[in-house]
């Protein structure tokens, strides 16, 4: 086993993955429990579909996707946060606004001329072809999700509580919202090159459900979630490079069968 860890961190691109598999492990691990406490569930997974339309703009004039992602998941972020001030709830505004963006992406894709299989590759992922540039994003993002959390802790938590008593507090709902919408899009983008467009759900919604099993306090939930992603990234990473798996589902079905054994201990 020794041997094998040592084999594996001999190539940069096995160290890249599991210094982005940590980074991402930090980052999702406090946005798992809020999207799960507040059944934002179809949020995360609507941003994920969203970056599509980014990455295809990105991939028809050349550009570098990264910034249209982040732009995309940004815009599409704000809009929720808009909608849900408005008469519709925020799951129905994601209904309404996820397939818009795709099917914008995809009459994009239709445009570009030739196979795309770059795009192809982000609707999967695939966390062994993390590049160092990646790594800074992904440190970035993990610094702006601490941030928030440790300025807006007492804001975050009168929001998860409930609305109605953080406005009595004078706590600013919207404005909690909006940031905790907007970040959660920023880690989106950070997630689509290691799981995928179509995995990235899994980490923002199995890390908090399995937490909620045995955390009484959030920052037990934000540390379980953190064990549980760390845990999945690291056995993940190790089967897909013994089997020549990809990754991404690999470290998606851990996460399940995880969530599967805290279900069975919890009804047992």
């Amino acid at each position: 086993m020794i041997n094998l860890i040592r084999e594996m961190f001999s190539y940069s691109f096995v160290v890249n993955a599991f210094l982005a598999g940590l980074l991402l492990a930090v980052s999702a691990s406090i946005y798992s429990p809020i999207v799960v406490l507040k059944r934002m569930e179809f949020i995360g997974d609507g941003t994920a579909h969203a970056v599509f339309a980014g990455l295809a703009v990105a991939f028809f004039f050349g550009l570098d996707y990264k910034p249209v992602a982040i732009l995309t998941a940004v815009v599409f972020g704000l809009l929720i946060s808009f909608l849900s001030q408005k008469e519709a709830s925020e799951n129905t505004a994601v209904g309404i606004l996820l397939p818009v963006f795709m099917a914008f992406g995809m009459v994009v894709v239709s445009l570009i001329k030739g196979y795309t299989p770059d795009i192809m590759s982000y609707l999967f992922g695939n966390i062994l072809l993390i590049s160092t540039e990646d790594i800074y994003y992904l440190i970035f993002i993990t610094f702006v999700t601490i941030l928030i959390y440790l300025l807006m802790r007492r804001e975050i938590l009168y929001f998860l509580a409930d609305e109605k008593t953080a406005k009595f507090f004078e706590v600013p709902v919207k404005f909690v919202r909006t940031i905790l919408l907007v970040g959660l899009a920023l880690t989106v983008v950070s997630v689509v090159k290691i799981s995928g467009v179509i995995l990235v759900g899994a980490f923002l919604v199995i890390p908090g459900t399995i937490s909620k099993v045995y955390a009484k306090k959030f920052e037990h939930l934000v540390f379980y979630s953190l064990f549980v992603n760390i845990l999945s990234m690291f056995l993940g990473i190790i089967l897909s490079y013994l089997f020549d798996l990809p990754p991404g589902p690999v470290v998606v079905l851990i996460l399940f069968g995880m969530y599967i054994l805290s279900f069975l201990w919890k009804n047992k």
